[in-house]
């Protein structure tokens, strides 16, 4: 039995994934740092609108082709661009971090679900320009923080 040796295309095919290369050798190099970075601040506030509930229809507040950042993102956002462009010094969003790190309710808010769960905590990160700024957890009621939003 013989196999074809497969060469992959020099070039990403119309709307293909601008962060994979071939290099022209057959090789696949990946940008790490073209796609997860912080791009801006959702319009909106999580729970303004108390009718928007859920990780879908929270990452829908960040506009198209955007989504909530989640804790990797932000730290990879650091490691590869220039920071200048980043939210003042001070500026907190939430951020989306999964699963609990520990046994306390550390859950997204309840997946981006309730904004007025006393005992319910979330993640966020406060911007800063110079050092980029550092992660927190906080309870989610009363809370009117934007999301930061990732591409």
């Amino acid at each position: 039995m013989s196999y074809a040796e497969w060469t992959p295309p020099t070039s990403a095919p119309p709307g293909g994934n601008p962060a994979v290369s071939t290099g022209g050798g057959g090789t696949v190099a990946v940008d790490e740092c073209a796609t997860g970075i912080f791009s801006k601040l959702s319009d909106k506030a999580f729970f303004e609108d108390t009718t928007v509930k859920g990780y879908k229809a929270n990452n829908d507040l960040c506009g198209i082709g955007l989504h909530i950042c989640t804790t990797e993102e932000i730290l990879k956002t650091i490691r590869c661009t220039d920071l200048s462009t980043y939210p003042s010094d001070g500026i907190k969003a939430w951020i989306s971090n999964g699963p609990p790190g520990s046994t306390g309710k550390i859950n997204d808010c309840s997946g981006w679900n309730d904004g007025k769960d006393t005992t319910s905590r979330g993640a966020f990160w406060s911007f800063n320009k110079t050092t980029g700024g550092r992660g927190y957890v906080q309870q989610c009621t009363g809370t009117l923080l934007k999301f930061a939003c990732c591409k």
